[in-house]
């Protein structure tokens, strides 16, 4: 016996009573079945499915401005490369730091380095022990810890430095880190050391 006469004797058995059945018996199939049916959204963004009530989908994004610009460093960071010494570089100094003009002496086995910093953004250096370094002058900028030179002769070199008081100067640059002493304010018993 099918399902539809089994229901139609529960009901009663009239012709009136059987076709309301077999609406209510056709509602219900098809609701189950409209409800099992997963949702999605078609290419209109349109919702089809069981989720048909919410009618349109999230907005899809208009064309519009390009993205803003990205430090390429953080990008290279993060697609797991490591940066390139380009990229690490700090901003160039700008100006003369006050703590830093004057001369510095690094002290060395045959005699020091001289190192003279002006206010006027230029520098000279020399050797006095017998190592053969050669002389040069140029530019020369620090603030913020950081500092650049560029000589005449094209060589260049920068890092970063810390100004330890009353007379110490600790920069790092191409040659590694060494700390310079300021040669005005140096102690007078480091001269009779000499």
């Amino acid at each position: 016996m099918s399902l539809i006469r089994r229901v139609s004797l529960f009901v009663g058995g009239g012709r009136v009573l059987r076709t309301l059945a077999l609406v209510a018996l056709s509602a219900v199939v098809g609701a189950a079945f409209f409800l099992a049916l997963p949702a999605h959204a078609d290419d209109t963004g349109m919702w089809c499915g069981a989720a048909w009530a919410c009618e349109a989908a999230t907005p899809r994004p208009q064309a519009g401005p390009a993205a803003p610009a990205v430090d390429p460093c953080y990008l290279a960071q993060n697609a797991m490369r490591p940066c390139t010494s380009a990229q690490r570089q700090p901003p160039k100094p700008v100006g003369v730091d006050p703590n830093i003009i004057g001369t510095w002496e690094l002290p060395l086995k045959d005699g020091p380095w001289v190192w003279e910093i002006h206010r006027d953004g230029t520098y000279r250096f020399h050797s006095e022990a017998r190592d053969d370094a050669p002389p040069h002058a140029g530019t020369f900028s620090a603030s913020n810890g950081q500092w650049s030179l560029k000589a005449t002769t094209g060589y260049t070199d920068s890092g970063t430095y810390l100004i330890q008081p009353p007379d110490t100067l600790i920069a790092t640059g191409q040659l590694g880190t060494a700390a310079w002493r300021h040669h005005a304010l140096k102690p007078a018993s480091s001269k009779l050391a000499q």
